[in-house]
């Protein structure tokens, strides 16, 4: 393409797109397996728990995994070895204890058994929680591995080795003659990501060793954790975009509904690999450029990325279209009913995928306050347009609400990125 640094990121993209496509192979098997052995209510169960630890662990990870990435290229840019070594000892630590810290919060919420959750819930959560320390050190080391741009060890963990755990596992019980339920799932859940992200740990610990050298580390913990305040917050407000329509169906609706919902997000997910692959790469790229000063090459950059990021975007979506009824079918005959959900969710993800990675853009360039505060507004309207769409229109009011505030997300960071640092963020504009 004549270009180095897109160049890099189209091949390390391709990479990483692969392992998508690999993962969301498994892991849509995996959940088909899930919901034909488990049935529909069990399987609700284990989606709706699933959902939260998935929350309750990114939050536990204080915003430090996309941090990293940007302190990583400060410090490397100035050859700081001490800092860099630093920043990942003690990220990994203030992961871990926070999320102990919530995993027993947690269980005290559990215990004073609150109204607020249902019988049926209780035991998966207690085992479920469990996950979140152990989930938030994962999520560090996939920092980690993304800003040395080890694409496999970022991923290869959480998408491939995961899922493929959970069907083992769940696997081994079904034909041993158990029936697997919503508590022997997430206890399987829970198995696969102590070893997953066991396995990993031990790969990046050799990797560190192997590239950098090993000074006394510089460990400057406030510091840090105020660069990652940000992303926290963004973090957070975006997994209640993602996640806030699957748990109010599970507050609102029945079980049925979660795993029933939960299917077609499923499938809506395998629209944004390139999105997320891209942005894998992109984002370290981001940074150099802006750490160099170059603002031309960032704005050149940043549109060739955005036009790599949607046009295959829109072939999966239109695929999805088509293949929809399939593969809801796949689940069982009762998931057919997620269909106009699905078609929502896929209008707002290429909407999102428009917009290419300008909330890494705004991150990466001292703008985490505006991208923060745009995600506060999406995730708030998300909440508040869960709360009226559902009780009305079920799980395709969740869909709505979900696509409404993703594409409110998309304009508002494109408008703000266009103010802040004069870049035409949207695949449309010239």
């Amino acid at each position: 393409m004549g270009d180095a640094d897109l160049g890099a990121v189209a091949k390390g993209a391709f990479f990483a797109m692969g392992i998508r496509v690999g993962g969301a192979a498994v892991a849509l098997v995996s959940q088909v397996l899930l919901a034909r052995w488990m049935g529909v209510f069990e399987y609700g169960v284990f989606a709706y728990v699933w959902v939260w630890v998935t929350l309750l662990g990114f939050i536990a990870g204080l915003g430090l995994p996309d941090a990293i990435m940007k302190l990583h290229a400060q410090y490397r840019a100035h050859t700081d070895w001490e800092r860099i070594r630093g920043v990942l000892v003690a990220s990994r630590r203030m992961a871990f204890s926070f999320g102990l810290l919530l995993m027993g919060a947690g269980w005290l919420f559990l215990y004073a058994g609150t109204p607020l959750i249902d019988s049926y819930y209780v035991a998966p959560f207690a085992i479920g929680l469990l996950c979140v320390p152990v989930q938030a050190s994962a999520d560090v080391h996939g920092g980690m591995a993304r800003a040395n741009g080890w694409v496999n060890l970022a991923y290869m963990p959480h998408y491939i080795f995961r899922p493929l755990g959970i069907l083992l596992i769940v696997g081994t019980m079904e034909f041993s003659g158990m029936s697997p339920t919503g508590v022997s799932a997430v206890a399987a859940l829970f198995g696969a990501v102590v070893a997953a992200s066991t396995g990993q740990f031990v790969v990046l610990k050799w990797r560190l060793h192997k590239h950098f050298p090993r000074p006394k580390p510089i460990i400057e913990s406030r510091i840090w954790l105020l660069i990652a305040l940000p992303f926290l917050m963004i973090q957070g407000f975006e997994l209640v975009i993602e996640n806030m329509d699957t748990m109010m169906i599970g507050h609102y609706l029945t079980p049925e509904s979660v795993g029933i919902y939960y299917a077609s997000v499923r499938i809506n997910s395998l629209a944004g690999f390139v999105l997320f692959s891209v942005m894998a790469l992109a984002t370290p790229k981001i940074a150099e450029f802006h750490a160099s000063g170059d603002k031309e090459a960032l704005r050149r950059f940043l549109s060739r990325v955005t036009h790599m990021i949607f046009w295959p975007t829109l072939g999966v979506v239109l695929g999805l279209v088509v293949l929809g009824p399939f593969l809801l079918g796949l689940f069982g005959g009762d998931f057919g009913a997620a269909y106009p959900a699905l078609l929502v969710l896929l209008t707002g993800m290429l909407v999102r995928a428009a917009g290419g990675p300008v909330d890494y853009l705004l991150n990466m360039t001292g703008h985490q306050k505006h991208a923060t505060i745009a995600y506060g507004i999406a995730a708030s309207t998300n909440l508040v347009l869960n709360i009226a769409f559902i009780p009305q229109w079920g799980i395709l009011g969740a869909a709505v609400a979900t696509a409404v505030s993703r594409i409110l997300l998309t304009l508002i960071l494109s408008v703000t990125a266009w103010r802040m640092l004069g870049v035409r963020a949207f695949v449309f504009a010239r």
